[in-house]
């Protein structure tokens, strides 16, 4: 699929697509998707102690803003490692 300005998308597809660096034109793979966000969704639910469904608007509404906070850390990072490799 190719990333575009003028489409709407899921939160949480917009979240991966923000952990990529993906950028309009891009084109992307949606079976990678799946993999990563059912691969954060068990990641979640172990760290918050949630049996194998998600099944509470509440649970998904966490999972998601919880998604955006650790790719905006892990760009973070990336950020101050990037920095510090241009430097050496």
């Amino acid at each position: 699929m190719i990333v575009s300005d003028s489409d709407q998308y899921q939160p949480r597809f917009c979240i991966w697509l923000k952990s990529l660096g993906a950028a309009n034109g891009d084109e992307v793979k949606m079976y990678e998707f799946q993999i990563w966000a059912s691969s954060k969704a068990e990641e979640f639910k172990k760290i918050n102690n949630i049996g194998p469904y998600m099944t509470r608007k509440e649970d998904h509404d966490r999972f998601t803003a919880w998604l955006d906070s650790q790719v905006t850390e892990e760009i973070a990072r990336r950020g101050v490692q990037d920095d510090f490799n241009q430097a050496v």
